[in-house]
């Protein structure tokens, strides 16, 4: 996995004891909250039938905590990748870290046979949908398309 930076990115993993809590700084970091809690992010990361540490992806640092967070969720029957959080703790915004990840987790979808990327955003009514995971060879393009109901 590359570096950037001051950061190490990698996948999330499962051997990983600490991941839940690092998991939760992050998130409340993101959100200037202290609502998120390891065991909601374990709960989550062990009953969602869609969870894959291979598509979440996180910046850490050299201290070990998580400078942000991206992650994928993806649907085998329909072959759609699903970016559905985003989160960067206030610290470490505007470091290229997101956007690193972003292109990490596109990678895997195209790896696993992704066809459509939908990128869920929690402040509009209908998320952004990329047609196709990004190309290295070519920019990518990003069009509106609702999630819900499809």
């Amino acid at each position: 996995m590359p570096r950037i930076d001051r950061y190490v990115l990698r996948s999330t993993s499962a051997s990983d004891r600490n991941v839940t809590q690092r998991m939760a700084d992050v998130v409340n970091a993101g959100f200037g909250t202290d609502t998120h809690s390891a065991t909601e992010r374990h709960a989550f990361m062990t009953t969602s039938p869609t969870f894959s540490h291979d598509i979440n992806h996180i910046a850490e640092t050299s201290d070990g905590s998580f400078a942000a967070h991206v992650g994928g969720t993806y649907d085998d029957r329909h072959r759609r990748g699903i970016i559905e959080s985003v989160y960067t703790n206030s610290r470490h915004r505007r470091c290229g870290a997101a956007q690193a990840l972003i292109f990490e987790v596109f990678q895997r979808f195209r790896d696993i046979g992704v066809t459509d990327v939908f990128v869920d955003n929690a402040d509009d009514e209908q998320p952004t949908r990329s047609t196709s995971p990004p190309d290295s060879r070519r920019p990518t393009t990003a069009t509106s398309g609702a999630r819900r109901g499809s």
